[in-house]
């Protein structure tokens, strides 16, 4: 890929063999830049093609010592500057990486079965490649430590919304015994296992639709909760609370009666003088029927 200056004559072999290492050199330092992404490193890779571009416009009068001269310590800054971003550059991102594996020992550790078992074999394989990994294998362990990350907090998320499923059947189970709310509890009952069921194959982004959807259900069995009717809500009352209010509401029915009595009290005397006095009258009358009439005889 070296290119060699245009002349009609050919130089000698020293310049060519010169050229031939600037070359060398400018892709050494395309490599070591490949990995970064900044604003440094894009000025870096400018400047690199800019004297890329010089040597291969190079003609016979300017392979002059002097030129070369000048190329060779421009070239060698370049790579100097290349080489300290990328060491940089590998401190930092194995200091990134190994942050990224211990976040992931994180969420892993409270689960527990075969999925996270096989993540967990794939880290422990990604934290010794960290060890030992150089400059041109960095940028594709980034990227496997990565999906990894990424897998793992899919499990994570997948295992989250499974224990709020077993939440929402804990609710249903215990509004099962009120027979009104038994058409609303089947169409939750459905629902969840629905959700259940995706959550098995759902991907990262099914998994952000699915925790809303989830978190709807687990809302509305709470709700189903409080609305429960008046008979369960009763029969679930202590027997000692029974006792208790029983002697209060004959108590209260009591003192309604005598209140009733004490306020009909004008009423009852006004009755009572006046059914005496119709018994007095009709004692009257009655003994005046029952008293014989005397017809006096006549002297003989």
């Amino acid at each position: 890929m070296n290119t060699s200056p245009s002349s009609s004559e050919r130089p000698d072999d020293k310049t060519t063999n010169e050229l031939e290492t600037l070359f060398e050199e400018i892709d050494e330092i395309e490599k070591m830049l490949e990995p970064l992404n900044n604003a440094e490193s894009d000025s870096l890779r400018s400047q690199t093609e800019d004297k890329k571009k010089k040597l291969e416009s190079l003609d016979d009068k300017d392979l002059s010592s002097f030129r070369l001269s000048v190329l060779r310590k421009e070239i060698s800054r370049l790579k100097a500057k290349s080489e300290s971003m990328a060491n940089n550059s590998l401190i930092v991102t194995t200091s990134f990486l190994q942050n990224e594996i211990g976040e992931i020992e994180k969420i892993l550790k409270p689960l527990n079965d075969a999925e996270s078992d096989s993540l967990r074999s794939e880290k422990e394989d990604k934290k010794k490649k960290l060890e030992s990994v150089d400059k041109k294998d960095l940028p594709s362990l980034r990227e496997e430590v990565r999906n990894l990350k990424e897998k793992t907090e899919i499990l994570a998320t997948r295992s989250f919304l499974l224990g709020e499923i077993g939440i929402i059947e804990k609710i249903l189970v215990s509004i099962k015994a009120d027979p009104s709310k038994r058409a609303e509890l089947t169409s939750l009952e459905q629902e969840k296992e629905g959700k259940k069921n995706r959550l098995q194959v759902a991907d990262e982004y099914e998994l952000a639709s699915l925790r809303k959807e989830i978190s709807k259900i687990k809302e509305r069995a709470e709700s189903l909760v409080t609305k429960e009717s008046l008979l369960v809500r009763l029969s679930r009352v202590s027997v000692l609370f029974w006792l208790g209010i029983i002697p209060l509401l004959i108590a209260i029915y009591a003192g309604y009666i005598a209140i009733v009595q004490w306020n009909s009290q004008p009423q009852i005397r006004d009755y009572a003088t006046t059914q005496t006095a119709v018994a007095a009258t009709q004692t009257a009358m009655s003994s005046a029927t029952e008293t014989p009439t005397i017809t006096p005889t006549p002297n003989q």
